[in-house]
């Protein structure tokens, strides 16, 4: 039995984007020489989310990211709203929260965007965990299923809003052997 973990660290300058991880995740998993047992991939981020879907298809990625911009709308005070060229092209709605008003942000950490939708967004279409079994040294995953990173709040550095560093974690929990029931 034993615990590995592997963090991964990268940047993420896209407003929203749908990303394959399992390529990492498998390698991660070799890497340990875990057999048998569950693999967890976990964001460190509340606009981060993770999922396990059909990946390859860029179009269905496409219509997905889509979807998810017109179900739930954009703050209209977003800086993806605010002075774009062409106009932003989703619906928008006046939420009420604020980034700064987080008694959690440091004050010196500046974030002066308004992205409730981009909370929302994640709070429906993704998890900040997913768990998938493995046995044999090999991810228990569908013919067509890829682990993923949904990114809803992703930052370019440009303007008034800091780029995005995200960490994701992946967490290997191994175990001698499988009983079947």
């Amino acid at each position: 039995m034993g615990l590995y973990i592997k963090e991964l660290h990268f940047e993420s300058p896209n407003p929203s984007a749908i990303w394959d991880l399992t390529a990492d995740v498998d390698a991660a998993l070799k890497k340990s020489k875990a057999k048998h047992g569950i693999l967890g991939v976990h964001s460190k981020h509340t606009t981060l989310g993770m999922l396990v879907n059909e990946l390859a298809e860029t179009k269905l990625l496409d219509d997905i990211l889509r979807f998810s911009r017109v179900l739930v709308p954009e703050d209209a005070r977003s800086t993806w709203v605010v002075g774009q060229e062409p106009p932003y092209p989703y619906p928008t709605l006046d939420f009420t929260h604020n980034c700064a008003d987080s008694p959690l942000r440091p004050p010196t950490e500046l974030d002066n965007d308004h992205n409730t939708g981009r909370h929302i967004r994640a709070l429906i279409f993704a998890n900040p965990t997913v768990w998938i079994p493995f046995k044999n040294g090999a991810l228990e995953l569908g013919r067509y299923q890829q682990v993923g990173i949904f990114e809803f709040d992703g930052r370019n550095g440009q303007g008034v809003n800091p780029l995005r560093e995200r960490v994701v974690q992946i967490w290997i929990f191994s175990v001698p052997r499988i009983t079947y029931l």
